[in-house]
Order: C-alpha cells, then structure tokens, then sequence
C-alpha cells in the first residue's frame, strides 16, 4: 500500500496549488477561484472564497498571516488575517492570466503569465508594476533567492534570470524545448526546473546555466519541489489521457523512484513542510497527504505525534531537544518555514544539543524519524 493518504477536500473543482505556513495550516487553490483552509494538517478543509467563471492557479504566504493567490483574466487575492477574508482586484484589465506569485518578503513580490508577463511589487501587493521580458512565451512559474536574484521559466523552455530584481531579464539556454512549468530553489545558487515530457533540469549557478536530468518518463511534469539539495519530489499526469505521476529523488536527482498515488486525477501541486511531510493536489478536488515522504511499507506514527521537549523554546543560542520515548538511532532534520533544510544529523540518545548561534530569527521545525517512529514538532528562534 502506498503512503499518499487521500484527504476530504469536499469540493469538486480541480485544484491547482497547495501551500503550507506550518505543520498543520495550509491552503489550496483551484477552479471556480476556491480556496480551502485547513488548519488540522489536511484533515478537514474549509471553503474560503468562491468566485464562479475564474480559476486560481497559484497560492503563496511570506508569514502565517499574509498570503497571495493569482489566476486566470489577472485575478489577484491578498489576505492579511489567515485566509479569513481575501480582498480581489483584477490587474492588467484583464489581459493576462497569472500563472504564479512568489514574495520574497512582505514588501517585495513577483507575478509570472501569459505573454511574457512579469510583474512586480515593493509595497505588499498594493501596486504593481509590469517588466520587461522580451519574450511573448507564457511564463509559467518563478523564484527568488533574493529580493533581486531570481529565475522565471514557461513554455518552450524558456528560462529568464536577473539580478538586479527585474529592471533587465536575459534569457538562458536551457537545453529544452518542452514547456518548463515549475522552478526551485533548495539553496541560493542550485535550482531545478520541471515540465512537459518528464523534462527535470539543473543549475548550480543560479540559473544560468543548466544541465538535463534523466527522470525516465515523458510524462507531463507540473511542479517539483525540493526541501533541500537532495532530497525532492515532482508530479504531474500523462501528456495523453489521466494518469497520476509522483517521482522521488533522494540524490540531487540522478535517480528517481515511481510512488504510487492510488488514484489516476492528474496532479497539479505539491509542497513539503517539513522532510517527508508533503501535500499534492490535483483535479476533481484531490488532496493527498504523505507523513514519510510517500514511502512504502514504513511503520510511521503521525507528523507532529510523540513526546519532546524543548530547552528553552524559544531558542537564543544553544538548545536541548529531548525524547524521552525514543530508542535508537534516527535522523533528526530541522527546516525553516520555505521547507529548507537547515541542519541534518543522525542521532541515538534522548538528549540531544544543538547550536542554533547565528541563525535567522523565526520559527522552525523539526522532524525525527527512522524506520520505527517519527516525531515532528515546531520551535521559536529569537
């Protein structure tokens, strides 16, 4: 039996893009411009905002409270309360669809569409302003590692790269022609971009240049996603007929292992929270969730289960992390909000210490596992 457990979405309309803000909050968009909440870590969603005739194609949060969706005749949503209520406006009288945002903090964020479209904001959304790209190719999907670094891609293969936050996109060589629909970051100079007929490729110069990966399958891919530079997953379905495909990669993508999705709806969005803690959506309404990476035949408990203790929490400097239920030897990962990777180690006592000195005030979490047992739980950097 495979392990993505299939959630009760309660709609019916395909849905697009899934996107966590912690362990158990999430939010996912789609047709008929719904968007779900969940707040229980998919096991019950609710229905937020429904606007008949339009589509959702994208949803994203800089923090637990302020998040950004995008979709079809330049519909564009902003909430600033947890997806209590969204405000709406239609950008660009309507002319382009919008196809993905990113916001690199709540001031600066980028819209990526149809026809060449690139638009940015430095005041939270409130006006945006559109960049020239030199291309007519629908752009399907961007991200940045800075506020003025970053890579779109979209049909045909193209790959766009800036530097200095879009005042000039130059266009990349990136070795296909099949449409690019998805791009990550895991760090700041490695990212991999996905699309049509199982196409996965790679950069480790922060877009410039890029090399193919072998996925053996052709496929239609519609997002990836990495928590960190090994570790990743893409989806999609079949360029011919409905037919679900989840790959996994556990070696910066020289291999990859078929899962099994136990459903044949197409898949269209997928996002990690934490390491093995994952979520895909896709049509007629189809929410799946995965607590160990969607491995097979692995006795996990559930995410956020088990008993610890954190010494202080929050955390200035030095902490302990304890688990008094836990015997053997595990791999402890803690990740920050984006889903990265910032430390990994293996560990076989109850007490563990870390030095957490020099890093990013915020909120983290933290994931123990082997192949008994999984403990995941959240701590508070100052």
């Amino acid at each position: 039996m495979g392990q993505w457990i299939p959630q009760s979405s309660g709609v019916k309309q395909s849905l697009h893009s899934v996107y966590f803000t912690d362990l158990d909050k999430g939010y996912a968009v789609g047709d008929s411009a719904v968007i779900l909440k969940t707040t229980n870590g998919g096991t019950s969603w609710t229905a937020y905002y429904d606007v008949a005739g339009n589509y959702l194609q994208s949803v994203r949060f800089v923090n637990a409270d302020t998040g950004y969706a995008v979709g079809g005749s330049g519909l564009y949503l902003k909430t600033t309360n947890g997806g209590q209520t969204w405000s709406s406006q239609y950008l660009f009288n309507m002319f382009y669809n919008l196809n993905c945002v990113y916001f690199v903090n709540i001031n600066i964020g980028y819209i990526a569409g149809s026809g060449g479209l690139i638009a940015k904001t430095t005041d939270g959304g409130t006006t945006w302003n559109m960049q020239t790209t030199n291309t007519t190719n629908s752009l399907l999907s961007l991200a940045f590692t800075t506020p003025t670094t970053g890579v779109a891609v979209g049909w045909s293969g193209t790959v766009l790269a800036t530097s200095n936050g879009g005042t000039t996109w130059a266009m990349q060589t990136s070795g296909t022609q099949f449409h690019l629909a998805s791009i990550c970051f895991p760090d700041g100079v490695t990212a991999y971009a996905a699309g049509y007929r199982g196409t996965v490729i790679k950069s480790t110069d922060g877009g410039y240049t890029w090399a193919s990966l072998n996925t053996g399958t052709i496929q239609n891919i519609y997002q990836v996603f990495f928590n960190n530079l090994t570790t990743g997953t893409v989806i999609g379905a079949k360029n011919t007929g409905a037919e679900s495909l989840i790959l996994k990669t556990e070696d910066s993508g020289t291999g990859w292992t078929v899962q099994s999705s136990g459903t044949a709806l197409a898949l269209q969005g997928v996002h990690f929270p934490a390491i093995g803690l994952g979520y895909i959506v896709g049509d007629s309404g189809l929410i799946l969730k995965t607590i160990n990476g969607g491995a097979v035949g692995i006795n996990n408990v559930l995410a956020g289960s088990g008993s610890y203790k954190i010494c202080p929490n929050p955390v200035k400097g030095q902490f302990t992390i304890e688990f008094p239920e836990f015997s053997g030897t595990a791999t402890l990962s803690i990740v920050n909000t984006e889903g990265k990777e910032i430390l990994s180690r293996q560990v076989s006592e109850q007490k563990v210490q870390i030095d957490f000195n020099g890093k990013p005030s915020g909120i983290y979490y933290f994931r123990l596992t082997n192949d008994k047992t999984s403990v995941s739980g959240k701590l508070v950097k100052e």
